[in-house]
C-alpha cells in the first residue's frame, strides 16, 4: 500500500480554460484569462492533496468486483484535495454562484490530476509487467466506496465516510484494470514481382 500526502499538484491552466469555455460564457460571468488564472492560483493554494492506493490480482475478492474490465491485476485508490478547497467553494458560491460553479469545475480537474499522479507512479511497474491501464473507473455507489475505504484504511489520508460518501467533499474512490499489451501485428510480406496485370 502506498500513501502520499501533500504532493505537488499544479493545475493545468489551458485544460481548465478549455473545459470552462465549453461550459460557461466566461466573459458573461466576468472572467478573462488573467482573472481565471488568478482564480486557479487561489484554488491551488488551498489544495492539500493526498492519495492512497494498492494493486491486487484478480483473485482478490474484496476488490476484483470494482475492476472496470477483467485483467491481470487492478489498482484501487482513494484521493482527496483536503478540506480547504471545499470551504473556498462554499464561500464563493454564497457571493457569486457562477464563481462557485467555476471553482467546482477546477476541483473536478484537480481530482483527475491527482488520479493521473497515481497513474504516473505505476508507469515503471506497468512497463515491467508489459501491461497498460484501462480507463479509470470512479466509484459512486456508497457500498463500493465504503469497501475501498475500509480496504485501504482511508483514515490514513484523513478521509471519513459520511452519508455514504467521502469527507472532505472533494475526494474520490477509483479503480483501474491492468491489461496485457497487445503485440503488434506482423506485416504480411509483399509477393515477389508484384501483382499480375489482367489479360
Amino acid at each position: 500500500m502506498k500513501k502520499i500526502r501533500n504532493f505537488n499538484l499544479r493545475l493545468h491552466f489551458k485544460e481548465i480554460r478549455l473545459r470552462a469555455k465549453r461550459k460557461f460564457d466566461l466573459g458573461k460571468i466576468g472572467f478573462d484569462d488573467e482573472s481565471l488564472q488568478k482564480l486557479i492560483a487561489d484554488a491551488e493554494s488551498k489544495l492539500q492533496p493526498a492519495v492512497i492506493f494498492e494493486s491486487f490480482g484478480p483473485e482478490n475478492e474484496d476488490t476484483a468486483e470494482f475492476a472496470p474490465v477483467p485483467g491481470l491485476a487492478h489498482t484501487v485508490g482513494l484521493t482527496t484535495l483536503g478540506p480547504q478547497l471545499g470551504k473556498m467553494i462554499t464561500e464563493a458560491r454564497e457571493i457569486s454562484p457562477p464563481r462557485g460553479d467555476l471553482l467546482e469545475l477546477v476541483a473536478g480537474q484537480a481530482i483527475k490530476q491527482s488520479v493521473n499522479f497515481v497513474v504516473s507512479l505505476l508507469k515503471d511497474e506497468l512497463e515491467a509487467e508489459r501491461c497498460e491501464l484501462s480507463p479509470i473507473e470512479y466509484l459512486e455507489a456508497p457500498e463500493a466506496i465504503r469497501k475501498i475505504y475500509e480496504k485501504l484504511e482511508g483514515e490514513k489520508i484523513l478521509l471519513e465516510i459520511k452519508g455514504g460518501g467521502l469527507e472532505p467533499e472533494y475526494s474520490a474512490a477509483f479503480c483501474m484494470s491492468w491489461l496485457a499489451k497487445r503485440r503488434g501485428k506482423k506485416k504480411r510480406a509483399k509477393p515477389v514481382g508484384g501483382r499480375r496485370s489482367a489479360s
